[in-house]
């Protein structure tokens, strides 16, 4: 995700998610575009437990929290969010302990304090005092019905009122023994707080799919990953999504200025089929044997070229089809073509820069369609080979919107 410059630099920087398997840590990373030079941003667990009193108590933090997990990122200017799943309270007052913990889905800001952000330490911050929650979309007390994929959070702004609106892959477990699972996208205003408005607002779902029940648990990185297109004027118009199993889709969406979404799923254009991603995925060297077959094919990132009426004309995504780090990057265009481009080589996300990205259009001059320019296809390949160096296993584009800063 690109994000902007600061004070020491003129380039905006990329950021990227790092995962310590042995420290157990989730760290954002960030460089400037001109020198790929990464530093840690920010380091935290990637589950844990906080208060410093008692269980389910109320402390300095304002709140409490149990078996949270930080589970995908945006970078929107200066601002990084972060959303997260698990048990959480929040409290009125300092020495307020009444109510109990209850499995939440939110979104909290990263507070760039020296405490917190770009100290060189390599101790995880503490999450509960480096974030202020900034908008909770769902809270129950059975716990763990509903949750988050480790990608998939995206945000637009109202028109008028220029209020952030994130947009997530959210899941939802459902039916009998919580047999069945949808993969749907989830619309939450910035600011909007259930525990503060007693669910005066109803969190907002729309293009729900049913996609394996396995993929609740599993931590697939950059699995239901969305993109999104804005009008001349900055209004979103268009969205597309993978949706784990079930493929790759394009709809075009509005949203109004309370925060509500209208989308046109009569219109929905369905680049890759679920069989698709079945055959596309698996690359044939585990598949005789039972015990790999277990694992489900799984799309990861996603990247759009968009033609200049603002239709989705191409997608490149990844595709994991085995265990033991086996798959594809693939592309697809309208007319149902599609071309394995790096066999054998995922991505865990897609970034395409976006002054080269933004010179793709259906009036350029391109090879024959589903292959890709030389120039794009090294400085693809250059972005894929970096982020397996650093073990990256997010990076993303930040969608700009022409008049937002």
């Amino acid at each position: 995700m690109i994000g902007e410059g600061d004070t020491n630099s003129s380039s905006p920087f990329i950021y990227s998610r790092t995962h310590d398997k042995n420290r157990k840590s989730w760290d954002l990373i960030r460089a400037p575009l001109d020198t790929l030079n990464f530093e840690s941003y920010f380091r935290t667990q990637e589950s844990f437990d906080w208060n410093e009193c008692a269980w389910d108590c109320c402390d300095r933090s304002g709140a409490s929290y149990a078996r949270v997990t930080p589970k995908s990122y945006l970078v929107d200017g200066g601002d990084v969010f972060v959303a997260w799943d698990g048990f959480y309270k929040h409290c009125a007052g300092a020495d307020n302990s009444t109510g109990g913990l209850v499995w939440t889905i939110g979104v909290s800001r990263i507070k760039t304090s020296p405490e917190c952000v770009l100290n060189g330490g390599d101790e995880p911050q503490n999450f509960a005092l480096c974030t202020d929650v900034v908008s909770i979309a769902h809270q129950n007390t059975t716990g763990r019905t509903w949750g988050l994929p480790y990608g998939g959070l995206s945000m637009t702004r109202a028109h008028i009122s220029d209020k952030r609106i994130f947009l997530m892959t959210g899941l939802r477990r459902e039916g009998v023994d919580f047999g069945k699972l949808a993969s749907e996208i989830w619309i939450v205003p910035e600011g909007v707080v259930y525990y503060s408005s007693s669910h005066a607002s109803e969190l907002q779902t729309i293009a729900p799919v049913e996609v394996r029940s396995v993929f609740f648990d599993e931590a697939i990185h950059d699995a239901g990953s969305l993109r999104l297109h804005h009008d001349d004027d900055g209004n979103l118009d268009h969205l597309c999504r993978t949706s784990f199993d079930h493929g790759v889709s394009c709809f075009p969406v509005k949203v109004d200025e309370e925060g509500r979404a209208i989308a046109a799923l009569e219109h929905e254009h369905v680049f890759v089929t679920s069989t698709q991603v079945e055959e596309l995925c698996q690359v044939g060297l585990y598949r005789d044997e039972p015990f790999y077959n277990l694992a489900s094919t799984v799309t990861t990132g996603l990247e759009v070229l968009w033609n200049s009426s603002g239709q989705p004309e191409k997608v490149f995504f990844g595709c994991i089809g085995e265990i033991g780090g086996n798959g594809n990057f693939i592309t697809a265009d309208q007319s149902g073509n599609l071309v394995t481009t790096l066999p054998g080589a995922f991505p865990g996300s897609i970034l395409f820069g976006p002054v080269l990205f933004g010179s793709l259009s259906s009036e350029a001059t391109e090879p024959e369609i589903g292959a890709l320019p030389f120039w794009l296809l090294c400085f693809g390949a250059l972005v894929i080979l970096v982020a397996s160096f650093f073990t990256l296993t997010s990076i993303y584009r930040q969608t700009q919107i022409t008049g937002v800063k």
